[in-house]
């Protein structure tokens, strides 16, 4: 591998050009306070070298330890333990900070013959290529590296730190440019989105006084049946069984999503709970409350299970199922269900009762109703094409910033 290197490279595992690894101290949910020290976790550090403060943990400050409070500038933050597509994510410091880190962040001292930020380069390129993912420590749901396994990964660097500070320089002026282009994109993306919560709430005349012809009405009386699914736990799952529907089968533009299907056992399945017709309503009646109250459409007939977790409603003739499942898209949207449901540690729910007793606004006669179902159609599907165009284009400057690391440590910048 040495012979491989640009001329005056070299490559030396992490122990040889750090002077310190320390990984910072726990604190549980009961010391969060409002307006207390800033403890920083996993969320804090995003996949491209930064600090992301869009979201600070505050703890009680009698719960700091003192020696693991400060950050200083050029130091290095790197996230040990996570799921395995996020754990090594590694951040600079980008100046002196009063704030604490979690055990499930490390941080770097490096000695003086590697600059702080082409190590950090180095390490987003190795997460950019699945380097931690394929190395870590693997658990349920969860990853790890420790200091041991940090300290043996090898690193390739440049010994003049003049021709480190130009990689490092000409990295940032090519992220810049690119972050600028994906702020852009951002941003065309979120416009889009909005334009959708507002057409919904125009078509159904929020806050406005509503049109003669139009009505209230609860969901209790809009439908012949309200009903959730059964539970099968994992020990049920096997690979050729029978599709068992869960929270992830609902998108949040009210289709069902079929990227990922769960198959149980079928004498598990509770035959009365294990067919969907076309037209019917799957509900998500517990999720996390940002995605408590998800609904679908059912668009053919599946012979498909559904967990507890969805509720499947039929509606009666009064009003369209997909005039129904717009509906509920909004509500969703405007953070109905996340202001009305009961919420628990870490999870949500909308039980019957409540689901039942929610409003829905519609035209009484089915012929308006089915021309603003039509109209949101083709109005949702040219902005759904709009939305995927901005999508595909986000990840093609994302993967230009991998593209710029794999060049830059291969000594062609």
């Amino acid at each position: 591998m040495e012979s491989k290197l640009p001329k005056g490279w070299v490559l030396k595992n992490v122990s040889a050009i750090i002077e310190s690894l320390n990984s910072g101290f726990a604190c549980n949910k009961n010391n969060e306070v409002e307006d207390g020290y800033v403890h920083l976790r996993t969320h804090n550090i995003d996949i491209f070298g930064k600090l992301n403060f869009d979201l600070f943990v505050k703890i009680n400050p009698d719960k700091v330890d003192g020696s693991k409070a400060e950050l200083k500038e050029g130091d290095i933050l790197f996230n040990n333990t996570n799921s395995k597509e996020l754990v090594g994510k590694t951040a600079i410091v980008d100046k002196d900070y009063s704030f604490a880190y979690s055990n499930h962040l490390t941080l770097i001292k490096t000695t003086k013959s590697i600059l702080p930020r082409y190590f950090v380069y180095f390490f987003v390129f190795l997460h950019k290529t699945g380097y931690f993912e394929n190395i870590c420590n693997k658990w349920i749901g969860q990853a790890g590296i420790n200091n041991s396994m940090l300290k043996d990964i090898p690193i390739s660097y440049p010994e003049s730190l003049t021709e480190q500070q130009c990689i490092v320089a000409k990295i940032d002026r090519i992220f810049e440019r690119l972050d600028k282009s994906i702020a852009l994109v951002e941003e065309n993306i979120d416009r889009a989105k909005a334009l959708k919560v507002s057409i919904l709430s125009k078509s159904f005349h929020e806050g406005e006084e509503l049109p003669e012809g139009w009505k209230e009405n609860k969901v209790d009386n809009l439908t012949s049946s309200i009903g959730s699914g059964f539970a099968c736990n994992k020990n049920n799952e096997i690979e050729n069984g029978y599709v068992h529907l869960r929270t992830h089968n609902i998108d949040i533009s009210g289709n069902l999503n079929f990227d990922l299907l769960i198959k149980i056992n079928p004498d598990k399945v509770d035959g009365s709970k294990s067919k969907l017709k076309k037209g019917d309503i799957l509900f998500n009646n517990t999720n996390s409350k940002e995605l408590v109250g998800k609904t679908a459409i059912v668009d053919s007939d599946y012979n498909f299970g559904y967990s507890n977790h969805l509720t499947l409603i039929k509606t009666k003739t009064s009003i369209l199922p997909e005039y129904f499942v717009y509906y509920f898209v909004y509500l969703h949207k405007i953070g109905y269900f996340e202001n009305i449901c009961n919420k628990w540690i870490g999870q949500a729910g909308i039980n019957n009762s409540m689901l039942g007793a929610i409003k829905v606004t519609f035209p009484e006669k089915i012929e308006i109703q089915q021309c603003l179902v039509t109209q949101l159609d083709q109005l949702f599907s040219r902005i759904d094409r709009i939305i995927a165009e901005q999508e595909n284009k986000l990840q093609q400057l994302k993967a230009m910033k991998a593209s710029v690391l794999d060049k830059a440590f291969r000594g062609e910048m």
